[in-house]
């Protein structure tokens, strides 16, 4: 039956032997694909933690498909909203292509106009790979959240990641931005916000890093079991928007 799903995938990632390390080096990557973990040590307290909607793609080749993008989509605003709670919301916003989204563009439109705290810290990719504007990180109302659904969720060309903390958190960012790309920096960031979020890549679920959120609290923040009705709901609904039989085509 679909439901919010939260789990704890605290061993897998931390088993950087098994390869759990690929799923944590993407947090607070910027622009290193180089980059590899190889102190779990570091990050021993912390908490990993994966939500997403047990609602799967069908006729998926080989078995069980992954959980449905369309369907997460529908309920990321509420989910995302019970997650912030009355703290800030810090964005990192990144498109391998301008026109989905434009670091400048986006600054002159939205960011400056309504005096929204950012920063726009510079590149530090290879100039011979082209140019790169920098990495923009920036303030985000949970009023706003659905424009992050209906502008961004645009798999594989944006990621997105988010910082949940109790002030502003762009200082943070910055310093950990300018340190050692190493466990460490991500540890000692972790001490400085409640809770990191990466949006699947896929967009289809979110992965969760914390020093003080264990996955019953992530639980106590999104109160699954409220949103049960309306998950099964809005996946019966989706049910039958699928198999519902077309019209053929009547010919020209």
């Amino acid at each position: 039956m679909p439901q919010l799903e939260i789990m704890d995938v605290r061993q897998r990632v931390l088993d950087f032997e098994a390869g759990g390390e690929k799923q944590l080096r993407g947090f607070l990557q910027f622009e290193n694909p180089s980059r590899r973990f190889s102190d779990p040590s570091a990050l021993q307290d912390c908490f990993f933690t994966d939500v997403y909607l047990s609602y799967y793609t069908k006729n998926w080749p080989g078995g069980l498909g992954p959980p449905h993008p369309g369907l997460f989509g529908e309920f990321f605003t509420l989910i995302a909203d019970r997650l912030v709670g009355s703290d800030t919301l810090t964005l990192f916003v990144k498109s391998c292509d301008p026109a989905y989204f434009s670091e400048f563009d986006f600054i002159s439109r939205y960011l400056a106009p309504r005096r929204i705290p950012y920063m726009l810290l510079p590149s530090k990719s290879d100039p011979k790979y082209g140019i790169n504007v920098g990495n923009l990180v920036f303030e985000w109302s949970t009023a706003a959240l659905g424009y992050i659904r209906e502008n961004w969720f645009m798999s594989p060309q944006v990621r997105i990641e988010g910082y949940i903390s109790r002030g502003q958190c762009l200082p943070s960012l910055t310093r950990a931005y300018f340190a050692d790309d190493t466990e460490q920096t991500v540890r000692e960031f972790l001490r400085e916000i409640e809770i990191g979020v990466s949006v699947w890549p896929d967009n289809n679920g979110l992965f969760l890093v914390s020093d003080k959120f264990a996955t019953g609290a992530v639980d106590d923040r999104l109160r699954p079991e409220e949103l049960a009705e309306l998950i099964r709901e809005a996946a019966k609904e989706h049910d039958e928007r699928t198999s519902s039989p077309r019209e053929p085509l009547r010919p020209l």
